[in-house]
């Protein structure tokens, strides 16, 4: 897949962030298999760009929501989400950029392994089901470009079991 036209790019990010500064650097970053990456940089910061096939944008969407149910919880840095839209014959989901570094061993370490242990803390939300489930999400997402069903169950083990095992 190719990276859209630098011009529809601006536009995707002045309309997202309200800021009108031009791309001055745009570069390609890897780590990821299903969608291209980059870091744009303008004169008002740097943005965190992730590009796929416009007809993908429901899972930047879905995306862009589970990271701001992820960013709840303040123990764990979380890149804020700017929008999703499309740009040219590309979905965007733009993100605020974080700058990224390994982390050392010993304190460091063990606060993220505390920092996660607080993500998963948190008690799921009741979506007012008349069984009272708590397992599930409030809509469907993916797992890489797979749709993936989020059906609410009242106990993990049927959750697992009907949205993740079946499917499989």
């Amino acid at each position: 897949m190719d990276i859209p036209s630098i011009d529809a790019l601006h536009d995707a990010i002045r309309h997202a962030t309200g800021h009108a500064d031009d791309i001055v650097r745009l570069k390609a970053v890897g780590g990821g298999s299903i969608s291209q990456a980059c870091i744009a940089e303008t004169s008002a910061g740097k943005w965190f760009v992730k590009l796929n096939r416009a007809g993908l944008l429901e899972m930047f969407e879905a995306e862009a929501d589970g990271l701001c149910a992820l960013a709840e919880c303040r123990e764990v840095r979380v890149p804020s989400v700017i929008g999703t839209g499309l740009c040219g014959d590309h979905a965007y989901l733009l993100l605020e950029h974080v700058d990224m570094h390994p982390l050392p061993h010993g304190t460091v370490a063990a606060a993220a392994g505390r920092a996660l242990a607080a993500l998963h803390r948190i008690a799921g939300r009741k979506f007012g089901s008349e069984f009272g489930c708590e397992f599930g999400w409030i809509r469907n997402n993916f797992i890489g470009s797979t749709p993936q069903r989020n059906r609410l169950h009242g106990d993990w083990a049927a959750f697992f079991g009907e949205e993740r095992l079946l499917p499989q």
